[in-house]
């Protein structure tokens, strides 16, 4: 598999055009273009005045849900079925705003591989947009997919069997986040100008037109995790 950095200009807020950033690329059929969510949002025009808002006020506005935890500055927060940091509100390459995560990535997503595909009349297209997210335990952030679109986000073993003949029951494995955080290795996070990648040469992936956010977001009723997020659930 190869992971392949995409160098553009700088898009600007408080609103740009994306679509001259897939011109003249090497995109190919059977290929995952990830996105992040940052230009997805300059895109969208989701930037607002740093000295209109204060940053609190509109990470509670953003977030879906949260945890305020008295002595911390900001909530823990949950946006877009992720515990993401101030809920997506960002500040860094921003250029004087704050920006918001899309309202919806996964129409974003679908309208990101149409540009690609009637760019390059191809079938096989893969889309994520992704984001940044901290784990607990650790330090750093590492990269996660806010939605995809064009191939099935989680690989599944069900029914297969493992190396000494043992059948699988429950196991799966998220393609999605996986390409997401891959993606952060090569793109960066700071002054690098890679808000995209290429990922060529995909393992198990199957490509289909119509993806839902089922097949990747599970439900709090049936999350394994959902004692531990009680607190953000009112």
């Amino acid at each position: 598999m190869q992971l392949i950095p995409i160098t553009t200009r700088a898009v600007r807020p408080p609103q740009d055009d994306i679509d001259d950033l897939f011109n003249n690329r090497d995109i190919r059929d059977g290929d995952i273009v990830i996105v992040t969510s940052k230009i997805v949002s300059i895109w969208k025009g989701n930037s607002i005045p740093i000295e209109s808002i204060e940053k609190r006020e509109l990470i509670l506005k953003e977030a879906d849900c949260y945890w305020d935890i008295p002595g911390r500055k900001f909530p823990i927060t949950i946006k877009h079925s992720a515990i993401i940091f101030s809920a997506g509100v960002d500040e860094s390459n921003a250029n004087g705003y704050y920006l918001t995560l899309p309202k919806d990535p996964w129409v974003c997503a679908l309208q990101i591989r149409k540009i690609i595909l009637d760019k390059y009349n191809l079938t096989d297209i893969g889309v994520v947009i992704s984001d940044s997210h901290s784990l607990p335990m650790r330090y750093g952030t590492t990269g996660i997919a806010l939605s995809c679109a064009g191939f099935t986000p989680v690989v599944n073993y069900k029914g297969t069997k493992d190396l000494f003949g043992r059948e699988f029951v429950f196991e799966t494995f998220n393609l999605a986040d996986s390409l997401a955080s891959a993606s952060t290795i090569v793109g960066g996070e700071g002054n690098e100008a890679c808000p995209i990648v290429i990922a060529r040469e995909v393992p198990r992936v199957e490509f289909k037109g119509n993806v839902q956010q089922g097949e990747l977001l599970v439900p709090y009723e049936q999350d394994m995790y959902k004692e531990l997020l009680k607190p953000f659930i009112k």
